[in-house]
């Protein structure tokens, strides 16, 4: 990050601080520092500007409700007030292009979506790394992004129609699995984790029981112990990409399981009344 824009941010910030309003040459000098380091908080999370259309200024405009509730002065003084902008843009930037790109499009999907028009309908590539271990697959790195795309998003979207098949409501179905990609993502490097994270996040919480919950991150990164890219989800992912599609339950010896205990599924509150 360039230690110019730091003092030049700053240096705005000081100024709108003073002044009591981003409406004055300083505000509009900050905000161009914002969209700037928007820009390379993007590409620095392995994403393209051009390819999310308004993630800039998503980036921006969430940026700015942060600094304000933050406080302007209190930015400033910090010893990397660029570096905490950035943590903020990279959290906003994984949430906004998880919601645009992949719960929004696979809510609107059908079983067979129509994959081939529109790259916007996949999961970009940022959510399924090549090398990630939670959805390794072999030759990954050769493979065009289109198809890898288009391959995840299909899994994905077979995964939650099983669910919504088996009981479980759509917008339900979409969350608790769009959560799950999440924490995929965030701890690809260390999935071995991945169990422990999932059984303490709040709003895995909300939607599941902690069978539940793991049953759905064994189907979609494999249980513990287990080698990278076994996982049901990853195979189904390997198999479309070998164009030989399989069933979600054929995927692995305990997928079938996975999914009878997701089908069983009961919200919390009526679990504890059920008690």
């Amino acid at each position: 990050m360039s230690r110019t824009m730091g003092t030049e941010l700053c240096a705005a910030l000081r100024q709108i601080a003073g002044e009591g309003t981003w409406d004055s040459t300083a505000g509009r000098q900050a905000l161009d520092v914002l969209a700037r380091q928007a820009r390379i908080t993007i590409r620095s999370s392995g994403l393209r500007p051009d390819y999310y259309p308004g993630l800039v200024d998503e980036l921006v405009s969430e940026a700015w409700v942060f600094i304000d509730k933050t406080g302007p002065q209190a930015i400033a003084e910090h010893r990397s007030a660029l570096g905490l902008i950035h943590v903020a843009m990279k959290r906003s930037a994984f949430r906004a292009v998880t919601a645009q790109q992949f719960l929004t499009d696979v809510s609107k999907a059908s079983h067979e979506s129509r994959l081939s028009e529109t790259a916007g309908g996949m999961a970009p590539t940022r959510f399924s790394p090549p090398d990630a271990p939670c959805l390794a697959t072999p030759n990954a790195t050769t493979l065009d992004q289109d198809l890898r795309r288009a391959a995840v998003h299909k899994a994905v979207t077979t995964l939650i129609s099983a669910l919504v098949t088996r009981g479980m409501d759509h917008e339900r179905a979409t969350r608790v699995v769009g959560r799950a990609w999440e924490i995929m993502e965030m701890y690809s490097r260390a999935s071995n984790k991945l169990h422990t994270v999932a059984y303490t996040d709040n709003e895995l919480c909300r939607d599941l029981a902690r069978k539940q919950i793991k049953a759905l991150i064994d189907l979609m990164s494999g249980p513990r112990a287990t080698p990278p890219g076994t996982s049901a989800l990853a195979r189904v992912i390997e198999a479309e990409l070998r164009q030989q599609p399989i069933d979600l339950e054929e995927a692995t010896v305990t997928a079938p399981r996975d999914l009878v205990v997701l089908a069983q599924y009961q919200p919390p509150e009526a679990q504890r009344q059920a008690a």
